[in-house]
């Protein structure tokens, strides 16, 4: 057993404690308070059993309180207090339980809209989110000044993609607070996905009035500015929000467009990089990375990258991800074509003509089926030249006779 103690109480805790510190008043004064500090003092376990040992007695003493609790319980059924001290007992591993009992809580007392609110906390933390939407806007009926009532509604709503309703509890939030943070942060992610750009940047420059520094609204700024092809402004963002060491896929992902959008292909390879390290199923990373590769002459690598980008979109069944696919089944093409795989390139344009793609590829497959013919009959093409040169020669002679 190690105990975390200063080493005056280690002196005073040895077995070989002087008589003359025993005679000292403010000595045995200390060591009276010392009876008292060690039994509550933590105990750090110096190995794994030690510790596992900890954890078993932790939780045997929780499961003890509980039944206590419960015994009270059974003797007095109708006691909000003791309902509300078991539902808090059973919250972090008998979930199911304090549900039952904070719903029990309710029905005793139903002006308790603290019994909700930690309901919903519970199914919002099991991703059950339009449960705790549900009984989020019940709490906030019964208070309707209580703010972290109405934002944990907002994003529950936002989580089952209600999101008009998200909206309406942000805009309800914005009339009591005009500048709470999360509210504007939230609506403006709300209006960006709606597609309302003007409208989502005022919310986010509005959230960063008041907080320069907020972290959260600088990159989601700088992701409306992504969509709105202001890549020098998303920068900006970027920079001042240190988004470079982000562990966000997306964001990386973001910031290597805008700087293969500047013409920084090698940066933004770096970026895509870090993007696909922390999710390798990011179909966008590994196809930015294989284009980035392709404008930079390198046919080979960027096909290998392209090609993953095609085989993760294609097991995505879905219309956005058929799109993609389809543009990675274009570039795929174009580097078959550059490293002189014709037969290749022609299956991929062929592909995409039937898919009536929105680039036309017949003069792509045009040019690839003159050059297969001529590669095929080189031969034959060079005796034709020669007989029709020879054709020629003659007939000039036969005219010079005359």
């Amino acid at each position: 057993m190690c105990f975390k103690s200063s080493p005056i109480f280690s002196y005073i805790a040895a077995k070989d404690v002087s008589a003359v510190l025993l005679k000292n008043t403010s000595v045995r004064l200390l060591l009276l308070a010392l009876i008292w500090i060690l039994p509550h003092s933590r105990i750090v376990a110096c190995d794994p059993d030690m510790q596992r040992g900890e954890l078993m007695r932790d939780s045997a003493c929780r499961d003890s309180v509980i039944h206590a609790l419960y015994t009270r319980h059974l003797k007095h059924p109708s006691d909000p207090v003791l309902i509300s001290q078991l539902a808090k007992a059973n919250t972090v591993f008998h979930r199911d339980s304090a549900l039952s009992y904070w719903q029990l809580l309710f029905t005793l007392q139903p002006s308790c809209d603290s019994a909700l609110y930690k309901q919903a906390e519970i199914y919002y933390s099991i991703d059950s989110f339009a449960n705790a939407a549900q009984l989020l806007a019940q709490a906030s009926q019964l208070r309707p000044d209580r703010l972290d009532y109405m934002k944990m509604q907002a994003l529950a709503d936002y989580r089952v993609h209600h999101v008009d309703d998200a909206l309406g509890v942000c805009e309800n939030i914005l009339k009591l607070i005009p500048s709470d943070a999360d509210a504007l942060l939230l609506s403006g992610i709300i209006l960006r996905d709606q597609h309302k750009d003007s409208l989502a940047i005022e919310r986010f420059d509005r959230c960063l009035k008041d907080n320069p520094g907020n972290i959260a609204a600088l990159i989601d700024r700088a992701d409306e500015y992504v969509l709105q092809k202001k890549y020098t402004a998303a920068l900006q963002d970027y920079s001042a929000a240190r988004a470079d060491l982000s562990d966000d896929a997306d964001v990386l992902n973001n910031i290597g467009i805008c700087h293969y959008q500047s013409g920084s292909y090698k940066t933004a390879i770096d970026f895509f990089r870090k993007a696909v390290l922390m999710n390798h199923l990011q179909a966008e990373s590994y196809f930015n990375k294989g284009i980035s590769y392709y404008h930079l002459g390198e046919a080979d690598t960027a096909s290998y990258y392209i090609r993953t980008a095609r085989s993760l979109w294609d097991s995505c069944h879905t219309d956005s991800c058929h799109a993609c696919y389809l543009d990675a089944v274009y570039y795929l093409g174009m580097c078959y074509k550059k490293t002189g795989e014709l037969t290749a390139a022609r299956e991929q344009f062929t592909l995409l003509q039937k898919e009536k793609y929105h680039i036309d590829l017949s003069s792509e497959i045009l040019y690839i089926d003159c050059s297969h013919f001529i590669s095929h009959n080189w031969y034959y093409i060079v005796i034709l030249f020669a007989l029709f040169i020879g054709l020629i020669i003659a007939i000039v002679k036969i005219i010079r006779k005359k």
